[in-house]
């Protein structure tokens, strides 16, 4: 073990498969290398299967053989803009080809009008799912929480999610709350009225009630306009996670993405 302050305290020197300076001690996960959970729990089963060697309950072929396979695995995950290979290189677009948001590397929040170029942020009369997600990361839960298979990724886990032309949206939420980047809201952009509805994640208490008034943020988050709360979900289905519907005027149905309490002057 190394004290490195730069990193924070104690770091372990371990191998790929999670091997330590110490013989018998080995890693996996966040105390390794930062990744996402996927790959920390591909890293915790070759560890397992390094250490079940060490202990003499697996000989070496055996473990050779599991490791290839996960090997492989873990190097499907390892893939997008932020894959080991691409470290240290200028990013400029997607896998798709789509220009990255400068805003968000620069300030962390992508600006009005850098959004409307990735292809989860579309539009269409009813509520609809509006898939904010930037970057091309190794992740799909949203596409599995999807009850009508509103939300596309495809078989490249890192590929931009996308809203199916043809979905039905249920307005049910899952993959609002399924969302680890609180990347997804559900909007109705025009409710007939002269207003819009956007449901967004929501893990501040106490919770609002309904008919709460309140100031509606944008994605810098400083205050858009004025809004008020129409309804709060909280069922076991969202481990956790309350979904917060706001009325908004119709004009900010894009750009308001957060519910705050109390009226602000906005910012606009």
């Amino acid at each position: 073990m190394e004290d490195n302050p730069k990193r924070g305290g104690q770091v372990p020197i371990c191998d790929e498969y999670g091997r330590t300076s110490i013989p018998g001690v080995f890693v996996a996960g966040d105390v390794s290398g930062i990744e996402e959970a996927s790959s920390a729990m591909i890293e915790g089963r070759m560890a397992g299967i390094v250490a079940a060697e060490y202990l003499g309950y697996v000989d070496d072929q055996e473990m050779e053989d599991e490791l290839e396979g996960l090997d492989k695995a873990l190097d499907g995950l390892r893939q997008g803009m932020f894959a080991p290979k691409n470290r240290g290189k200028l990013i400029e677009k997607t896998e798709e080809g789509i220009d990255i948001s400068t805003n968000l590397l620069k300030k962390g929040y992508v600006s009005d009008d850098e959004i409307e170029r990735f292809p989860g942020v579309t539009h269409k009369k009813g509520v609809h799912p509006v898939i904010e997600c930037t970057q091309n990361i190794p992740c799909n839960p949203c596409q599995d929480a999807c009850p009508k298979k509103c939300i596309s990724i495809g078989e490249n886990i890192t590929s931009l999610p996308i809203a199916v032309a043809d979905g039905e949206c249920i307005n049910c939420g899952m993959c609002v709350a399924s969302c680890s980047g609180q990347a997804i809201f559900l909007v109705d952009e025009d409710c007939g009225d002269g207003t819009a509805t956007v449901t967004l994640p929501y893990e501040f208490l106490p919770l609002p009630e309904d008919g709460t008034k309140g100031t509606a943020l944008g994605r810098d988050g400083h205050p858009v306009c004025e809004a008020t709360v129409v309804s709060v979900k909280s069922v076991k289905a969202f481990d956790k996670t309350n979904l917060l519907t706001m009325r908004v005027p119709k004009e900010y149905a894009m750009k308001a993405r957060f519910f705050k309490v109390g009226t602000e002057e906005a910012a606009i």
